[in-house]
């Protein structure tokens, strides 16, 4: 058996949680052109056939990280994506983000991500 300190685990969680909220603040301080810099970085590292090889070879799903930070940078600083709502499926949520990219999670037995220029499609 795992013996494992309540307030260890608490702690580990709220740093965390402070770490993703730097992150952020961060982006929100950056100029639109920056971010959307930033966002390309992002999407072309996360879609890269190499980045993905890289974990799927050893039977593990790909680290998006940085697209549960987006996601949050949209609940905070974004507009909520109303097209996204209509998805009977699976819940949801997506947002935009300069008024120009899109973030969207879908849930179902996990998370999947999806990062869009407003207009392309899902």
């Amino acid at each position: 058996m795992i013996n494992i300190d309540i307030e260890d685990f608490i702690n580990y969680i709220k740093e965390i949680e402070e770490k993703k909220e730097r992150k952020i603040n961060r982006l929100y301080r950056l100029s639109p052109e920056n971010r959307d810099l930033i966002i390309q970085k992002i999407k072309v590292k996360y879609e890269s056939d190499e980045y993905r090889s890289r974990y799927l070879n050893r039977g593990k799903e790909p680290r998006e990280y940085l697209y549960s930070v987006l996601l949050d940078y949209g609940r905070w600083h974004g507009e909520i994506n109303t097209i996204a709502e209509e998805d009977e499926l699976f819940p949801c949520e997506s947002y935009i983000i300069d008024d120009k990219w899109i973030i969207t999670c879908v849930y179902g037995q996990g998370c999947f991500y999806r990062l869009t220029l407003k207009g392309e499609g899902f």
